[in-house]
């Protein structure tokens, strides 16, 4: 019973987890990713990001609210031309990729959703 009580608590630990903040020195295709993901969210001219939902299966990110939604976006390629493992992760309130969408957080992954931090 005990092991199981543990597991539990490892759990609710991982997903209440506060996320640090990202390093102010990003390098600048993240920046430059991160520019264009915010104007896709909010006008819907999403070229070359592949902004696609986020379903958040791992639960590593908090829980999402009423008319909210994740979307992901890729940054960069792998040295093969791949998508590689770095993503943006977006929460978004109202209708993506509209004007009446509101980013309310950000996030950024460099290991395909091990782990994140937040952008500013």
């Amino acid at each position: 019973m005990g092991a199981v009580a543990l597991m539990t608590l490892s759990a609710v630990s991982a997903a209440e987890a506060k996320i640090r903040a990202c390093s102010s020195r990003l390098p600048s295709d993240v920046r430059e990713a991160v520019r264009d993901l915010n104007y896709c969210m909010t006008n819907n001219v999403c070229t070359g990001l592949n902004a696609t939902i986020f379903t958040n299966s791992p639960k590593r990110l908090p829980s999402i609210g009423h008319n909210q939604q994740y979307y992901e976006g890729r940054v960069g390629e792998d040295r093969s031309g791949g998508p590689g493992k770095r993503r943006l992760v977006y929460l978004v309130q109202g209708t993506a990729k509209s004007a009446d969408a509101v980013v309310l957080e950000r996030y950024f992954t460099a290991d395909h959703y091990e782990t994140f931090c937040e952008l500013p």
